[in-house]
């Protein structure tokens, strides 16, 4: 009687298991800036941030504890960045000038997730943390006084520094969390989701080896909105069978 027990409930959360377990992927788009400008300091009551865009896109592995919770793991491609621009007269000079970073990570999030009426069909919150591994990045500044250009360069941002003259470099790791809502929508066993979410960066875009005078930290700041698609592993078929 206890060996069929036992039997009975290895099966049953076998099945609870694989009934359970979603995997796809998802793509979107990244409207990115920053907490502050490291370059633009002592300019940031002149200067207009304009939103970054980037793409995101990934796999995701979906794991539902229950009809309303579930955990969802991910690895993304993210493009994140920060521009700001400068036109303005200032003691009756003509400011103007144009600064833009571009970046590049994979990123790990975990994301927990709540949703409303079930799993498969309505809205949901999710809340979780991410890692950031630096893949590519891309500095660029220009500025003119009066119409007459006095800055104008461009270069890729490395995690090291190449050279006694190089003053910064990019921070290969980055962390932070992650809030967001979005809806499921059912096909059969499958779902398309639809999400917005908010990232911010605890960790500093980049590391200075002089820092420039007033210096304050500087962080990623994204919202992400995507699509995506999952499927159960496993079809109707398998579990009556497995059950």
């Amino acid at each position: 009687m206890k060996k069929q027990l036992i039997i009975t409930i290895i099966i049953a959360l076998s099945t609870s298991v694989f009934s359970q377990l979603y995997i796809g992927a998802r793509a979107g788009l990244n409207m990115s800036t920053s907490s502050v400008m490291p370059e633009l300091v002592n300019y940031n009551q002149l200067s207009q941030f304009v939103p970054k865009l980037g793409l995101n896109s990934g796999l995701v592995i979906k794991y539902r504890f229950i009809d309303a919770l579930a955990v969802q793991l991910e690895v993304n491609y993210s493009g994140k960045g920060l521009k700001a621009k400068v036109d303005e007269t200032v003691n009756d000079t003509l400011l103007t000038g144009k600064w833009n970073y571009s970046f590049g990570y994979i990123e790990i999030p975990i994301m927990f997730k709540y949703m409303f009426g079930g799993s498969r069909v309505g809205p949901f919150v999710e809340a979780g943390a991410y890692y950031g591994y630096f893949l590519i990045g891309k500095y660029s500044e220009y500025a003119e006084f009066n119409g007459e250009e006095i800055l104008n360069k461009e270069f890729e941002l490395e995690t090291e520094y190449e050279n006694e003259n190089d003053n910064q470099k990019a921070n290969r790791n980055e962390y932070g969390f992650k809030l967001g809502l979005g809806y499921n929508f059912e096909i059969d066993n499958s779902m398309i989701f639809v999400s917005l979410r908010y990232s911010q960066g605890l960790t500093d875009i980049v590391t200075y080896r002089i820092k420039p005078d007033n210096y304050s930290k500087t962080y990623n700041r994204t919202f992400q909105i995507a699509v995506g698609y999952l499927f159960e592993l496993g079809t109707k078929k398998e579990k009556e069978y497995w059950f």
